[in-house]
């Protein structure tokens, strides 16, 4: 009987230990005095402790400015509200001196003012077809690059524009900007652009064996800022058979087949130029008509350009189809500014031009 007492007693014991134990980490309540079951207790959990504040974006830094100055709907003091702030994603905001309810930023970012719905957030405009940032705003067009340099490089001198240094057109941080004069701007452009009626050449050093292959240039002009000549010495080595910087010039062979292609058909436009309904034109040097070519799209431009300036396009569809009306925009029906084939101008009216080049409304930009 007593060796049985002391095993329940050491039962009870143990029961009661581990029942204190349980209670301790929270794992069961205590028996209520009606006999009520034992409920578990979920373990607590533990909460992350609060994350570091943000730095104030740049909405809110600019949105705290314009608050700040007492600024209601769109305030045209530029003194009060443009507070020269800094955030790590827009950069240094600025006025623009002469554009007011403007604000640019050292990355190239700009916000600026409706006077019905208020403040745009930070954003870019999209790239124009001439690799430019513009926008509209109080009614006129405004390219960024020149914005940003005005608001940090000062007014320019007489006759300078807005250069990018690195001939980057989309990128508009003020480092990248300069004012800079005509002759600098040509000197930093990436390529000479390449006449209508310019012939490949091909130059060979007289030194050179007959292994060695000749150096192809797309046009006289190219081949002599090469060699470090003019393109009038390249022409006349041509012409007279002689060398021009020790190099024999030849013309090279056409780049393109000189017969009229299939469904091919020419329009004369003035003495000295005829386009066709393939996209091709061919122009006359000294009364001689030259080669037949495709005119390549022109840097910084974005479309083929013949004559002084001319849009390509535009002077085929209208030689072909003359009564068109002159407020009427010739468009690329697939949208390939290099495919000046007829068959693919059309004459539209403006908005169903823009309708066409994929410009749907413009996302909710204000803040």
């Amino acid at each position: 009987m007593e060796s049985d007492n002391d095993s329940d007693d050491s039962g009870d014991d143990y029961l009661a230990r581990a029942l204190a134990t349980a209670k301790q980490k929270g794992v069961i309540d205590d028996r209520s005095d009606d006999g009520a079951s034992r409920k578990r207790k979920k373990p607590p959990v533990e909460q992350e402790p609060p994350p570091d504040k943000v730095e104030e974006s740049q909405s809110d830094v600019v949105r705290s400015t314009l608050q700040a100055a007492g600024e209601s709907g769109c305030s045209s003091t530029d003194e009060e509200y443009a507070r020269v702030r800094y955030d790590t994603q827009h950069g240094e905001w600025r006025t623009v001196p002469g554009i007011p309810m403007l604000l640019v930023s050292s990355l190239g970012w700009i916000r600026r003012c409706n006077p019905k719905r208020g403040w745009t957030i930070a954003y870019k405009p999209k790239l124009d077809i001439a690799g430019y940032r513009r926008f509209i705003h109080q009614g006129k067009a405004c390219a960024v690059h020149r914005a940003v340099c005005t608001a940090f490089h000062g007014t320019p001198q007489s006759k300078e524009t807005s250069d990018h240094i690195n001939r980057d057109r989309g990128d508009n941080r003020a480092c990248n900007l300069r004012w800079a004069s005509p002759s600098t701007q040509q000197h930093n452009r990436k390529k000479p652009r390449v006449q209508c009626n310019s012939k490949p050449v091909l130059v060979h050093h007289k030194e050179w064996d007959s292994y060695t292959p000749s150096r192809w240039f797309a046009g006289t002009n190219i081949a002599g800022d090469a060699l470090s000549c003019s393109g009038a010495t390249i022409r006349q080595a041509i012409r007279h058979g002689c060398f021009a910087k020790g190099y024999r010039v030849s013309l090279a062979k056409p780049p393109e087949t000189q017969d009229d292609l299939p469904g091919e058909e020419w329009r004369r436009v003035s003495d000295t130029l005829k386009v066709s309904s393939m996209g091709r034109v061919q122009t006359t040097s000294n009364g001689v008509w030259q080669y037949k070519r495709t005119p390549p799209v022109s840097d910084g431009v974005g479309y083929a350009l013949i004559l002084i300036n001319r849009r390509l396009h535009d002077v085929l569809y209208r030689t072909f189809y003359p009564d068109t009306a002159r407020e009427l925009t010739i468009d690329h029906i697939n949208r390939n500014k290099a495919d000046n084939r007829l068959c693919n101008l059309r004459s539209v009216t403006w908005s169903v031009q823009m309708t066409n080049k994929g410009h749907s409304k413009l996302a909710e930009i204000y803040a």
